[in-house]
């Protein structure tokens, strides 16, 4: 059953297009419109705009846009469908749609069946004798029911049957549930978890969407993550975001720890701007993603060779995405879990108190393992800050660097420049081009112009048709907007998602959201239909004057000559009007 437009438009009145991307990248106002980092790809300097009032988004850097229903599409991995009936729920908006279970899509089904095991688990944690042994080992740690609350904790049980069995009896298949990730690849009937305590993962935007479990006896590794799935991608997850995304953009800086227990404890001390990696090391997707919301990150590793190594790489990693570290070094090999058990929450909250830059950490490291004394030592060091030095996206931050290092190994700060640039591998990355293979000529402009701001086509319309536009990009949105014009649906998002043509559906956003057309469009359209419609009527004026000489040389009846006559006059007169407009 098709989902109404009345009830579509709704959702949209509903909902305030800056609000919802705000959830997924911070936004400022400036010059008339919203612009920040784009949420789907890496940048550093903003290319992406949004238009409250037409509720439209736009990427310059990657040329993504459309309307709030594909924003939802493209972040959460949704059809359409399903993006409307996500953007209903949140606006409140009733949807009115026969569906069943076996109807639903792969990716909508994930979310229902993630939702629902987690209510289970944590029912079995803090309702159940069942989950007795996991809720002690929780108090044990220092958590509150409010922490156990909050994140959903759980209880995966020991018996290898419960699950399935209990799934099947909620009509869901065998097949389907082979490829949920809640299984093992090897029996497709055997859970991943089993007697384990269950942290549940959710997206940026509090959806569940994998689990991490914690071992609490007998043997096998001590953490096990849900393997990836279409709602679930490890490397682009982050722990805690979901309830960390307000205070981190609030406060624009996050903490940065090792584990699922660090950040719970961090939170219950009255720390919410905690997020860790899942398991394994933080990724370059997990830095751009943090940069959407904050500028300054503060990381707490333990002080060990692997607590080190975490940090050296995740400090370049966040200055790869134009983000500032600190760093609080949690000594004695604690982490802040232990911390929070053995010492309270004013202990943790003491710890973030003292921090030292990431750049002094990085000196202070190096010389530990290297003797500034020496000529190789020195060397040495300079390699371990090389990759932290080059990660900085300004140059006069890199000769900062270079500057202080060179009065901390008292060495000539152009020997390190050099020895740098030897050290340094040239990307081989090519810098993307803006993409214009032809030159937007008076008939494309015109076209774009028209298609980013259809109230005016109909206008456009009366003077011109396809047959007077040269470039066939142009001749195409002419057809599309007449096609909608006739349609009376004259919406610039639907035109620009009728294009085939990718780069000329980049340029209709580009159009509307850079400002180009002026805070009067009309005015430039007119000059823009001016000029297209002189040179249409300069071409048809030389094709009569081509046929007029052919008429001379071979002969034509005077009906056939006196045509020609008075649509050659008709068209010098046009052209001179047009000419005196133009003066």
């Amino acid at each position: 059953m098709a989902i109404s437009h009345a009830v579509i438009n709704e959702i949209s009145d509903k909902t305030s297009m800056v609000d919802l991307v705000s959830e997924y990248t911070s936004l400022k106002f400036s010059g008339g419109q919203y612009s920040g980092l784009c949420p789907f790809h890496s940048e550093k300097t903003p290319s992406f705009s949004v238009n409250e009032e037409k509720k439209l988004f736009y990427c310059f850097g990657c040329h993504k846009g459309g309307n709030l229903f594909q924003f939802v599409m493209e972040m959460e991995s949704l059809n359409f469908s399903e993006a409307v009936h996500y953007l209903g729920q949140r606006a409140g908006v009733e949807i009115l749609e026969e569906s069943d279970r076996q109807n639903q899509s792969r990716v909508g089904a994930l979310f229902d069946l993630y939702a629902g095991v987690t209510r289970s688990f944590h029912y079995l944690l803090t309702e159940t004798g069942t989950g007795k042994k996991a809720l002690d080992y929780l108090y044990a740690r220092g958590f509150s029911d409010c922490i156990i609350d909050t994140f959903q904790l759980g209880y995966a049980p020991q018996d290898p049957n419960w699950l399935y069995d209990f799934l099947k009896k909620k009509g869901y298949s065998s097949d389907f549930l082979a490829e949920s990730g809640l299984f093992s690849r090897n029996d497709s009937r055997y859970p991943l978890f089993r007697n384990r305590l269950i942290i549940p993962i959710a997206s940026t935007q509090g959806r569940i969407i994998a689990f991490g479990g914690r071992l609490l006896e007998g043997e096998g590794p001590k953490y096990l993550n849900s393997p990836e799935t279409p709602i679930f991608k490890k490397s682009r997850t982050l722990f805690g975001l979901d309830k960390a995304v307000k205070a981190v953009r609030n406060s624009g800086r996050f903490f940065l720890c090792e584990g699922y227990m660090d950040v719970m404890a961090l939170y219950q001390a009255g720390i919410p701007e905690s997020l860790a990696p899942l398991g394994t090391s933080f990724t370059q997707d997990q830095a751009n993603l943090l940069k959407r919301y904050a500028e300054r990150g503060i990381l707490l590793f333990d002080n060990d060779d692997a607590g080190q190594t975490a940090a050296a790489k995740s400090i370049v990693l966040c200055a790869k995405s134009g983000i500032e570290t600190s760093i609080a070094a949690v000594a004695g090999g604690k982490d802040p879990a232990d911390i929070l058990e053995k010492e309270g929450g004013q202990a943790l909250q003491k710890l973030l108190q003292y921090t030292i830059n990431s750049f002094d950490y990085l000196v202070e490291k190096a010389m530990a393992r290297f003797s500034a004394g020496t000529p190789e030592g020195k060397h040495r060091i300079l390699s371990d800050l090389a990759p932290f030095i080059e990660a900085q996206d300004s140059a006069v931050k890199r000769d900062g660097y270079l500057g202080r290092l060179s009065d901390m190994l008292e060495v000539n700060v152009t020997a390190l420049t050099a020895d740098l640039s030897q050290k340094t591998t040239p990307s081989r990355e090519v810098p993307r081009e803006q993409k214009d293979p032809e030159r937007i000529g008076s008939d494309l402009f015109l076209m774009l112009g028209a298609a980013a701001y259809p109230e005016h086509f109909p206008f456009i319309r009366q003077y011109v048709n396809a047959d007077d536009l040269k470039d066939p990009r142009a001749r195409q949105l002419f057809i599309i907007l007449e096609d909608a014009f006739r349609r009376d649906e004259l919406d610039m998002n639907a035109i620009a998602q009728n294009v085939d043509n990718e780069e000329v559906r980049g340029l209709i956003f580009d159009k509307a959201f850079s400002g180009e057309l002026g805070p009067d469009p009309k005015l430039v359209l007119q000059e823009a239909l001016r000029r297209v419609r002189y040179g249409a009527l300069a071409r048809r004026q030389k094709d009569v004057i081509r046929a007029l000489d052919r008429a001379e040389r071979n002969g034509v009846s005077r009906e056939e000559l006196k045509s020609l006559l008075t649509e050659k006059m008709y068209l010098t007169d046009e052209l001179q009007k047009l000419r005196v407009r133009q003066a």
